[in-house]
């Protein structure tokens, strides 16, 4: 059997058969921090929703591209809170996870829109402080990766496994150069984030938030 096979056969052996319905959403959740622990973006997938798996941008034939920037759900979850078939899952940090019961399985959902918008200025952070171009532009719409190559031709070319230091930047200089984050404004598919010094636009595109 496959790796991705065995996690998500270990979720349903965790959840039981028609068990408590809050064993079963940490039954997903563990599951889904194991098999992105192992790279199983198979696994990833399988344990999300469609729009969940859009959402991520990991799921296409070419997903591998921002597979470095992803982490599951950061920290111990703290609450969960089930709804009829939605759930929600709040950690120590204070993200929050959403999750839909389809076919008697709890999967990963959508986040709503300020917390995808989060989840997208997070990974393409973590991206771009590794120095690791090519998974930063997995999290931007065409129009900037093209101006984004207009000034530096190499950019979305940069290789995924950059050595250390190599053109990464520490978060230390990357929070003195933007700022703290403030507050997040939407209008209809796009939206700002505004930052102490600086504003990042961003547009909703296939039901991603992604940088513009």
């Amino acid at each position: 059997m496959r790796r991705s096979g065995l996690i998500i056969l270990t979720t349903l052996l965790l959840a039981g058969c028609g068990g408590d319905e809050e064993k079963q959403v940490r039954a997903t959740l563990a599951a889904d921090r194991e098999a992105s622990e192992q790279q199983d973006w198979d696994a990833v997938c399988a344990l999300r929703t469609e729009a969940a798996r859009r959402e991520l941008g990991l799921c296409a034939p070419d997903h591998h591209a921002g597979a470095v920037a992803f982490r599951a759900g950061p920290g111990r979850v703290t609450a969960v809170r089930v709804d009829g078939d939605q759930a929600t899952a709040r950690y120590e940090g204070g993200s929050v996870e959403r999750l839909r019961k389809m076919d008697d399985r709890w999967l990963l959902d959508a986040p709503a829109d300020e917390e995808q918008i989060r989840g997208t200025l997070d990974a393409y952070d973590r991206a771009y402080v590794s120095g690791d171009f090519g998974a930063a532009c997995a999290f931007m719409t065409e129009a900037a990766q093209r101006e984004l190559m207009r000034h530096d031709p190499s950019g979305c070319g940069a290789r995924s496994t950059p050595e250390p230091g190599e053109f990464g930047v520490s978060e230390a200089e990357l929070v003195l150069e933007l700022g703290d984050l403030q507050r997040i404004e939407i209008h209809g598919d796009t939206a700002q984030a505004h930052y102490d010094r600086s504003v990042t636009t961003l547009r909703k595109v296939d039901g991603r938030w992604l940088i513009d």
